[in-house]
């Protein structure tokens, strides 16, 4: 888990209207990532191992089923 997944966490728990709006943003933000996008954010959470998998066309997948399961109606 990275810092600001902790921070996200604690934010819920002291100000869920705080949580709330943090959320919708990282939502937009989701949406319009590419992979490289992606995969710029996840370097810092994955491991060696993962970091060395993690090549284009699985960062665009990533990307892609996120945008899907972000998708109003989903």
């Amino acid at each position: 888990m990275g810092q600001e997944n902790a921070d996200d966490f604690r934010r819920h728990l002291s100000d869920p209207a705080a949580a709330r709006v943090k959320l919708e943003s990282n939502r937009e933000q989701m949406l319009a990532a590419s992979g490289d996008d992606l995969a710029g954010i996840m370097q810092t959470l994955l491991t060696p191992t993962d970091a060395a998998v993690l090549n284009d066309e699985l960062a665009e997948y990533l990307a892609y089923t996120g945008r899907e399961g972000l998708t109003p109606g989903c």
